[in-house]
């Protein structure tokens, strides 16, 4: 695929590269951008968890979400383009090489105006916080699993170098 090639989000309106969109985005039905599809996620969790309608400012959301290359999670540092070099699958139709976004407090509603209590987390933080941590544990918590990160890209790229070097006898 031609990595030029943009591609049109139904819900914001502007074009992104491939790596960039859900298409038929789960349960939308639509083609999103992956900010759009996280800023959707959570808005619709918090209205059926609480009943109440949240606001935002789509401008002010994708300059917080940022691109492919800038967005990495709050608390382990983990990036998009690095769940590849630890190996990351896939749960169910959750992608766990997509970040997402967390409530710093989780007794406040997500705030898509001001971002104030919202931060980019990957899904392993955003599980392990849950309810039960405050957002000061789970940075101190987040470090110690960036460091288990770092471990498994260390070993996942020196995999795949052995086998690269295997198949090259092979041949």
């Amino acid at each position: 695929m031609d990595s030029m090639t943009e591609f049109h989000c139904d819900a914001c309106g502007y074009d992104f590269p491939y790596d960039e969109m859900h298409f038929n985005a789960y349960p939308f039905g639509t083609d999103l951008c992956k900010g759009c599809k996280v800023l959707l996620m959570s808005i619709r969790s918090w209205e059926n968890k609480t009943g109440e309608a949240l606001s935002f400012r789509p401008n002010a959301f994708k300059e917080f979400w940022g691109t492919i290359d800038t967005r990495k999670c709050e608390y382990c540092g983990i990036s998009e383009r690095e769940f590849e070099l630890v190996d990351m699958r896939a749960i169910g139709r959750r992608r766990l090489s997509d970040l997402g976004i967390d409530r710093k407090d989780s007794n406040k509603p997500y705030d898509f105006c001001e971002m104030t209590n919202i931060v980019i987390c990957c899904f392993q933080c955003n599980r392990i916080k849950s309810n039960f941590f405050t957002y000061g544990e789970m940075r101190v918590i987040g470090r110690a699993i960036g460091q288990v990160w770092l471990i498994r890209s260390s070993i996942f790229n020196a995999r795949a170098r052995l086998k690269r070097i295997l198949q090259g006898q092979q041949e």
